[in-house]
């Protein structure tokens, strides 16, 4: 059984999250957990009521969400819920941490880029302040579809299996093909891939492509993805690897502009 963390806003792009939410838990059972944060302006004068009508509000609105998600849910499924006066960032990682879900899935604006489906938002200080793996869902995704993964990778290790735990889960639950995108750095194409990836990653195919330092790699992820009509793109966050890379906006000039493909961040 999934454990999986949503926090929502409960605008419809936080609903399409949702969405491949019970997707992803009605395949082996699970449990959801729905997550609202909202803060009082400091500057209320009426604090204590002002506070009393948006938490007011707020119980409204995950009512209605709540109603609607059991009427999609499959058996072995649970749906629950928590609504806290908090900091967005700082409450969603508390939870996450303190109760060690499994998943976070958040929706996003459908920015064109990778870059801009992170910064200018509360998904890039999530990113920095909890080690869960995070499945990033751009407003036009389709939850039924989760068939077509691409892991894209570097020449760097992966520690252990439970790094990929959850890429492993979803590959076997939707019986998805998995392709392993080595993109490998010429200076090091001796090296090939490295053998806990396959050691790790129950891939079921392997393309390498060379590049050199400075090199537009997101071009090459959006010509794969292309390709392949990817319809889940995962990567590692390290501190300095291909994310970094990627995320440079002095080394690369474009972006993954696939923003109708979710993206399933792992920490390593």
């Amino acid at each position: 059984m999934i454990k999986i963390l949503v926090p929502t806003d409960f605008s419809s792009n936080a609903e399409n999250a949702v969405n491949f939410a019970v997707s992803i838990a009605n395949r082996n059972g699970g449990y959801i957990q729905l997550f609202h944060s909202y803060q009082v302006p400091s500057s209320t004068g009426s604090f204590i009521s002002v506070e009393r009508f948006i938490k007011k509000d707020a119980i409204e609105a995950m009512s209605k969400l709540v109603k609607k998600i059991e009427s999609k849910v499959e058996t072995g499924v649970i749906v629950d819920f928590s609504i806290v006066n908090d900091l967005v960032v700082s409450s969603i990682c508390s939870k996450a941490n303190k109760d060690k879900y499994d998943l976070i899935v958040m929706g996003t604006q459908g920015e064109s880029g990778l870059k801009g489906r992170f910064f200018g938002s509360n998904t890039a200080a999530i990113l920095n302040k909890t080690k869960l793996p995070l499945l990033v869902i751009p407003e036009k995704a389709d939850s039924r579809k989760l068939d077509k993964i691409v892991f894209a990778v570097d020449d760097n290790a992966i520690s252990s299996k439970e790094v990929v735990a959850v890429l492993n889960y979803i590959k076997n639950q939707f019986e998805a093909n998995l392709m392993v995108f080595h993109l490998e750095n010429k200076v090091d194409k001796e090296k090939g891939i490295h053998s806990s990836i396959k050691q790790f990653v129950d891939y079921d195919v392997l393309e390498t492509t060379n590049f050199e330092t400075g090199q537009n790699l997101n071009a090459a992820i959006d010509e794969n993805t292309k390709r392949n009509n990817t319809n889940l793109l995962c990567m590692i966050k390290r501190d300095r690897s291909l994310w970094s890379i990627l995320l440079n906006p002095s080394a690369t000039r474009s972006e993954v502009g696939h923003s109708s493909i979710p993206l399933l961040v792992l920490h390593d």
